[in-house]
């Protein structure tokens, strides 16, 4: 499973090199600022719906690889609900 520490650092790191503010990531994958702010810092994980949004935005293969095909994001929230890990590079 992936765990909330290397989610959060990874995922401030992908938006630090994309020069983007915490709020303009929000902005851009339809949720507020504090919300986003939760991810980064661990207090709350995203939901499928947010996930494939960030790896849509952020388009990087260390956060989830590329746009988020329908039957990926299927498999990603079917792995997530009963707690196995899954291979994120196989998106």
């Amino acid at each position: 499973m992936i765990s909330k520490n290397s989610f959060k650092d990874r995922l401030r790191s992908l938006r630090s090199e994309k020069k983007e503010t915490q709020a303009q990531v929000g902005t851009a994958i339809g949720i507020g600022e504090r919300h986003y702010q939760k991810f980064e810092a661990g207090d709350n994980f995203p939901n499928v719906e947010n996930l494939c949004a960030l790896a849509d935005h952020l388009r990087r293969d260390g956060l989830v690889a590329g746009s988020v095909r329908p039957l990926s994001k299927l498999l990603l929230m079917r792995h997530l609900q009963i707690g196995i890990p899954f291979p994120l590079g196989a998106l």
